[in-house]
């Protein structure tokens, strides 16, 4: 039987697992799809998609949903360009080119890259906003039957929306096709494009999907083709695939249909009130200010960021059978906060739980089978001050029942 290192809590239906994690800097760690977390050194991913985890048997890489590196790689400031890729891939970029049927780019962990053109979704340059209508558009990743630009006019600073065909794209300007005509974006009018290129499907019914998260911010989302010898291969397309350092590596998050993050879901009800604090909107995979999430030294790509007086509710149609987040403040405050997180089924109360700015993130896993809704809210601590409570429910998400 594999041995797991979890600590567990019993309550009348309820099923709640509390891991404090000062374990990351001694040991990888790995979670099951049943929420399950596990320790131990990182061996390798072998061909056939296993994972080899030292003094256990294999783990197929679809029974995972995470592999979070003992030794976290220094952060890397961003590149100030950013290009997403149809596959779901994200990178910064220090320069960006558009050359014949390619895009040159100079990431700060990979180097050059060669990116074919119809791999290429979106491009960004200067700094996120991550309310900005550009922003909007990449989350709900859909497709377009020709390019959006997104532009300033002269001597504004509004944006309006341009759509042509991008004929050229360089650190002086953008040149785009409208209706047969050639124009041109000066670079200091030209913020952002998203392309009309199709989406990427799996020609393989083997694939499985798994994101890298680098130092710098950038994802990797591919096909793990092997683990070995320190060094990870990934496959983003056909065609093209990246070579790079376990060490360069912050996180892998496995793919799968079984897993529903909360952040891609619509609530039901969601209600802020704030005590002190500026009233701020729950944010789907950013904090609650809008910037990555991040507890202790590990980043999320995933979850759901709140101010204290902040209560979501999800419904539960009958197909979810536990949840489980990584719980926290947001490191952003700097040690700040005080408040306590609480989940509840209707009028019955699953978990609760007072977390300090210093305390180390929290792994929480909840039955909720036989509840029809679920509330996360966050209130603030013993003092009633909300001022440094950004709370993080870092990937939150339903299981699915097999």
């Amino acid at each position: 039987m594999r041995a797991t290192h979890i600590y567990k809590l019993f309550a009348p239906r309820v099923l709640a697992w509390l891991l404090l994690l000062p374990s990351i800097g001694r040991a990888d760690h790995v979670v099951t799809l049943e929420g399950d977390l596990l320790q131990g050194k990182v061996g390798a991913i072998t061909p056939a998609q296993e994972l080899l985890l030292a003094g256990q048997d294999p783990w197929p890489l679809e029974q995972l949903r995470a592999i979070v590196p003992a030794e976290q790689a220094t952060d890397v400031d961003p590149a100030p360009y950013t290009i997403w890729l149809t596959n779901g891939s994200r990178f910064s970029t220090r320069v960006i080119k558009l050359a014949e049927e390619n895009y040159e780019l100079d990431n700060p962990i990979l180097g050059r890259l060669d990116i074919p053109i119809d791999l290429v979704w979106a491009v960004r340059i200067g700094r996120p906003d991550p309310e900005s209508r550009f922003a909007r558009a990449v989350r709900d990743m859909a497709e377009l039957d020709e390019d959006v630009i997104y532009a300033t006019g002269t001597g504004t600073g509004e944006f309006h929306e341009i759509r042509g065909l991008i004929e050229e794209l360089n650190d002086e300007g953008l040149t785009f096709d409208q209706e047969g005509e050639l124009k041109v974006l000066p670079a200091d009018q030209f913020h952002a494009v998203l392309l009309a290129s199709p989406f990427f499907e799996p020609e393989t019914p083997d694939w499985i999907t798994s994101r890298l998260s680098l130092s710098d911010g950038s994802l990797i989302s591919g096909n793990i083709i092997q683990l070995e010898e320190s060094q990870i291969s990934i496959q983003l397309g056909e065609g093209m695939t990246i070579d790079l350092p376990w060490a360069q590596i912050r996180r892998l998050t496995v793919e799968s249909d079984l897993l529903h993050y909360l952040s891609d879901l619509e609530p039901t009800e969601s209600s802020t009130e704030a005590i002190y604090a500026y009233p701020r909107t729950w944010k789907r995979d950013l904090n609650v200010r809008g910037n990555p999430l991040r507890l202790g030294q590990d980043r999320f790509e995933k979850g759901v960021g709140v101010g204290a007086g902040t209560a979501i509710t999800f419904q539960n149609d009958g197909e979810y059978r536990l949840f489980t987040a990584t719980i926290g403040l947001d490191v952003e405050r700097g040690g700040a906060g005080h408040c306590t997180f609480v989940v509840s089924a209707g009028k019955e109360e699953l978990f609760r739980q007072q977390i300090r700015g210093r305390d180390k993130p929290q792994f929480i896993k909840l039955d909720i089978e036989d509840h029809e809704e679920i509330t996360l809210s966050v209130e603030p601590g013993i003092l009633g001050l909300d001022l440094g409570d950004d709370a993080n429910w870092c990937e939150a998400c339903f299981l699915q029942a097999d």
